[in-house]
């Protein structure tokens, strides 16, 4: 009896590959078909077409069909056994998306055996050429789509991400807006995932979580379609596109046409086939808390999160191989083609010059700063090249090395901010899988161990989605039984340890990283001020860095995985961050924002002085920079506490306060408080202001309050 094998194929733009992996997941077959040079009757150009506007870009379905006939017929000739697969998945290029038209489902299911698969289905579809993810046609049913739902964050609050013109659904709403006949025609939509998938189980397969999460229209959190998305798309869509499935279900046994034509084994399953980058995710073999990072033409991270906050920037997807938790999906344009730049104009294209120079200067780069975006970026969006100094004063030029350093750093400063801010913990198990060019220079991966404080660990990567959808198939024959991926993969190939740490680095790094949050939100007018460490042990520091420079009113703060380990820290820190000039306009939204736990915030400032002290300062910095509150804005919500009776209790630490910025915190605070409620002056009068006048650096404050509180 043959011994038992899995196939991973993957859908992808410019070719069709498949792997076979034996139960050691050793590859024991692997082939593919390259859709320009095998199949030039399609007339494709990297697998796709480029329309006159410059973008719309689609692609053939029967061309896709036609290559998976070709490719079979090459394992059949080479004498592969068909009859030893036990299970197999796939991936396919995200986004793009098959129209079936009315009645499908029947030639599909009964395709005959004696034909090539294309010749079969060839009228199956009621659009011939799918719009896939280079696709940028879709500008103005994105804005529509978030506009129904409530704006571009409440959208990426439901389904992961905010619109993107290549997503699923605002294809979907295009097509229906253009062509309604060919909507009306349409009996169901699939992803070419689920596409591909339906054509080895010979019906309409689903679509899966994790590829579902690209669409614009998944709920990520409850995995269902949500109605407002699928409303502001089209009619009558959740009807097409079938309920979603986790993506190691076992979808059912092989179509009969394969066991017939190829001599499959009619017991061969078929498990979900997902998107190439959730794909990847498997065949990278992440776990909870790794970071895969691709250092190629654009640079791209994979993340396995816990508890995700969806951002404007990035994606949420549903984890392929843990329904329960999360991946997150960031780009980068300006990869390795800044890095080139840089090195040839500073090492003499050199990659070994560019090693020593990256050496020669130390972790933090004495705090010179540097932005390099030759295109415009996407995380964030910006461009232009934009240096700092040590004191935070924007240079021309750099020294050669720092120059190096200050690319280097930069750009993975960047790629663990934004990180972090879609919910990634660096967490005391983490590992950073390196794939790409740079993963071979081990002073750049240095740099990246220190940014991160993780090891990094260098893969090989060829095939990854493949690879990833052969593992997923033997995943699925026993996902039900909450066998981890980690256990069925365990005997394959370890990552190599490339780098560790730098003893001290995290520590220098650190000030770095705040203050370069710092010039992104008022040099560059980025959209997100982001709290990197919840383990700070300076939180002076910290703060220091986060009350300079920040004075855009258009900023909108961002706090997430701020987790200090004592509670009453942890709010009191928040609101001094929310203090923090471009924060107030933030402010009042929180104020009025239900969810806010305000409640619990200020129940814990009777009886903690920073929380106090934060308290005041916050409510001191609303008065001050933008003018009098309006008494909506403050009026105190039904349900919280006494807000009066708990500034009251703070002026009990008045009288022991020795330093002066606390007293002077302190009574810019309740001061503020007392203005801006009409409190009884006659209260206000008791405080003792003489003795702050007295120890104060701020006397001109103290002085204000007094004045507008006409005492």
């Amino acid at each position: 009896m043959a011994a038992p094998c899995f196939l991973g194929w993957d859908f992808s733009t410019q070719q069709l590959k498949v792997i076979a992996i034996d139960e050691h997941l050793r590859v024991i077959y692997e082939d593919n078909v390259n859709f320009d040079k095998d199949l030039p009757e399609f007339k494709t150009q990297g697998g796709a077409h480029v329309h006159s506007d410059r973008l719309t870009v689609t692609s053939p379905v029967l061309m896709w069909v036609k290559a998976l006939d070709m490719i079979l017929e090459k394992m059949k000739s080479s004498g592969f056994n068909f009859s030893q697969v036990r299970a197999l998945s796939g991936a396919g290029q995200q986004h793009g998306s098959v129209y079936w038209k009315k009645g499908s489902i029947q030639i599909l299911k009964n395709a005959s055996p004696e034909l090539p698969l294309h010749q079969s289905l060839k009228a199956c579809f009621a659009v011939s050429n799918s719009p896939i993810w280079m696709d940028s046609s879709t500008a103005s049913q994105c804005s529509a789509l978030e506009n129904a739902v409530g704006g571009a964050q409440r959208l990426a609050n439901i389904t992961g991400s905010r619109a993107y013109e290549r997503f699923t659904g605002n294809q979907i709403a295009k097509i229906y807006n253009q062509n309604p006949e060919v909507y009306a025609q349409t009996e169901r939509i699939s992803l070419v995932s689920s596409f591909a998938a339906s054509l080895f189980l010979g019906a309409y397969a689903p679509i899966d979580y994790s590829d579902g999460s690209g669409m614009n229209l998944l709920q990520i959190w409850e995995k269902v379609w949500s109605a407002s998305c699928l409303d502001a798309c089209a009619p009558g869509l959740v009807e097409k596109l079938g309920n979603p499935v986790p993506s190691h279900s076992v979808l059912g046994s092989i179509s009969p046409y394969y066991v017939q034509r190829y001599e499959f084994s009619p017991d061969c399953k078929i498990v979900a086939f997902t998107g190439d980058n959730p794909a990847s995710l498997a065949g990278m073999r992440l776990q909870e808390g790794d970071i895969a990072i691709s250092l190629g033409t654009s640079d791209t991270l994979f993340l396995w999160i816990q508890e995700p906050t969806p951002a404007l920037e990035g994606h949420i997807l549903c984890n392929p191989v843990d329904s329960q938790t999360f991946m997150a999906l960031l780009c980068f344009k300006n990869g390795s083609l800044m890095r080139e730049r840089i090195r040839n104009e500073c090492a003499s294209g050199s990659w070994d010059e560019f090693s020593k120079a990256l050496s020669s200067t130390a972790a933090g780069n004495n705090g010179n700063l540097g932005f390099y975006f030759d295109v415009m970026e996407i995380t964030p969006e910006a461009v232009g090249i934009h240096r700092f100094s040590s004191d935070n004063q924007k240079v021309l030029n750099f020294p050669k090395e720092v120059e190096i350093r200050a690319l280097i750093e930069g750009q993975f400063m960047a790629k663990r901010i934004h990180a972090e801010k879609l919910g990634y913990k660096v967490m005391p198990q983490t590992r950073i899988l390196a794939t790409g060019g740079a993963s071979h220079n081990k002073k750049i991966l240095q740099v990246l161990s220190d940014v991160f404080n993780a090891p990094v660990y260098t893969i090989d990567t060829a095939n990854s989605a493949c690879l990833g959808s052969a593992y997923r198939a033997i995943h699925g024959l026993v996902a039900e039984t909450n066998v981890p991926l980690a256990d069925v993969v365990k005997l394959a190939p370890e990552p190599r340890l490339a780098v560790t740490p730098t003893a001290g680095a995290e520590e220098v790094l650190l000030s770095t990283l705040l203050l370069l949050s710092t010039l992104c939100l008022s040099t560059l007018q980025c959209t997100h001020l982001v709290i990197l460490s919840y383990s700070v042990s300076n939180q002076l520091e910290v703060l220091r860095y986060l009350q300079c420079g920040i004075h855009s009113t258009s900023v909108e703060i961002c706090l997430l995985q701020y987790e200090l380990r004592n509670r009453k820290k942890r709010s009191s820190w928040l609101l001094f961050i929310l203090s923090c000039g471009s924060c107030l306009q933030q402010s009042r939204r929180l104020l009025s924002n239900a969810d806010f736990p305000m409640a619990a915030i200020l129940r814990n400032s009777c009886s903690h002085l920073p929380q106090a002290m934060a308290f005041c300062s916050w409510m001191s910095a609303l008065f001050f920079e933008l003018g009098t509150p309006e008494p909506a804005v403050l009026q105190k919500p039904k349900g919280y506490p006494d807000l009066f009776a708990i500034m009251e209790s703070c002026k009990s630490f008045i009288w022991t306060l020795e330093e002066e910025e606390s007293s002077n915190v302190l009574v810019r605070g309740i001061g503020t408080w007392h203005y801006s409620h009409g409190c009884q002056l006659e209260e206000a009068n008791r405080l003792p202001w003489k003795h702050f006048t007295q120890k104060s650096s701020a006397l001109v404050q103290c002085l204000l309050i007094r004045d507008r509180l006409d005492l």
